[in-house]
C-alpha cells in the first residue's frame, strides 16, 4: 500500500482514502503531500463531521465581510489557505450535498466563490478526502453511445469497457481510464488492464455487465426497491458461487471485504460463516 501511495503522490489528481476509523487515513494524506512536488506548500486538514452545513461551507470556501451576522471581516477558507499545497478533508461522506456540489466545481475547474461573494477565485489545491462509509453508486440505467473507442486499448480492455454499465456516466469513464493508465500504462504498448474498482488488487478481474436492456423490468416500478432486490440477489449469488467464502464473494462483486460485510448487515443476509 505504501508503494502505491508513493506512486500516487506524484500526481495532481484528487485521492479518496477509504478505511475504518483509526486506520491512519490522515497519515496516508500526509504522506501523499510530503512525497509530492507540493511538499513545500501548506498541508491543511478539516474534519467535515465536526461542523454543520453553514459552518462547513464558510470554513471551506471562506466568506466576505457582511456575508452574515457577525461576519465583520473577510475570512479565507481552507481552500485558499491550502493554495499551492494539499487540502485533506476527513469524513467527506458526512458533508451535506450542497457542500459536495460546491466541492465538485472546485475539483473540476479549480474555481470557488466565498460565501457572500460573487468574484470567482482560482485556487491550485491537491484534494485528498477520506471516509469510513461505503459510497453508493448513483445510477443503474444502461445506456450505450454509438461512438468508436479511441486507439491504445487491447481487445481485452475494450471488452471490459464495453461490458461495464457506467453508472457514474462520463465522469466515471474518465476516472477509470486515468486510473488504469497511471497504474498499468506502458509507453508504446496498448493498455490491457482496466481498473474499474480502485480497491481491486488485480487488473485482470473480468467485469460482468451490470444490466442488460432486454432484462429491464417494465415501468412503472419502485426503483429503489428494485435496486435493493437486485443488489441482494447478486450478493446471495456471489456467496453461493464462492461457497460462502466472503472474501471470494467480495472479489466476485468488485467490492472490498468490509464493503461486503456492510451489505450483508444491511440486507440481513446469512453469511454462512461461523
Amino acid at each position: 500500500m505504501l508503494e502505491q501511495v508513493s506512486q500516487l503522490a506524484q500526481l495532481t489528481k484528487p485521492v479518496l482514502v477509504l478505511g475504518e476509523r483509526g486506520t491512519g487515513k490522515e497519515l496516508i494524506a500526509s504522506r501523499l503531500h510530503y512525497l509530492s512536488p507540493r511538499w513545500q506548500g501548506p498541508f491543511i486538514s478539516l474534519n467535515c463531521a465536526a461542523l454543520n452545513e453553514n459552518l462547513l461551507d464558510s470554513e471551506l470556501f471562506g466568506y466576505e465581510a457582511g456575508a452574515f451576522t457577525g461576519a465583520q471581516h473577510r475570512h479565507l477558507g481552507r481552500f485558499e489557505r491550502a493554495d499551492g499545497g494539499t487540502l485533506f478533508l476527513d469524513e467527506l461522506a458526512t458533508a451535506p450535498m450542497l457542500v459536495q456540489e460546491k466541492l465538485l466545481r472546485v475539483i473540476e475547474y479549480g474555481v470557488l466563490e466565498r460565501v457572500g461573494g460573487s468574484q470567482p477565485l482560482q485556487v491550485d489545491v491537491r484534494l485528498v478526502c477520506a471516509t469510513n462509509e461505503d459510497l453508493p453508486t448513483l445510477a443503474t440505467m444502461c445506456r450505450e453511445l454509438k461512438l468508436p473507442l479511441f486507439t491504445g486499448f487491447s481487445a481485452h480492455a475494450r471488452d471490459t469497457l464495453l461490458n461495464y454499465a457506467w453508472p457514474g456516466n462520463v465522469r466515471e469513464l474518465k476516472n477509470v481510464v486515468e486510473r488504469s493508465v497511471y497504474r498499468h500504462g506502458a509507453a508504446g504498448e496498448p493498455l490491457d488492464a482496466i481498473i474499474i474498482n480502485p480497491f481491486q488488487r488485480t487488473a485482470e478481474t473480468p467485469v460482468t455487465p451490470v444490466c442488460v436492456a432486454s432484462t429491464l423490468p417494465r415501468l412503472p416500478l419502485a426503483l429503489r426497491e428494485w435496486q435493493q432486490t437486485q443488489e441482494k440477489a447478486l450478493i446471495e449469488k456471489a456467496l453461493s458461487q464462492a461457497r460462502f467464502n466472503q472474501r471470494k464473494a467480495a472479489t466476485l462483486l468488485g467490492l472490498t471485504y468490509h464493503q461486503l460485510r456492510g451489505l450483508l448487515k444491511k440486507y440481513d443476509i446469512a453469511s454462512g460463516e461461523g
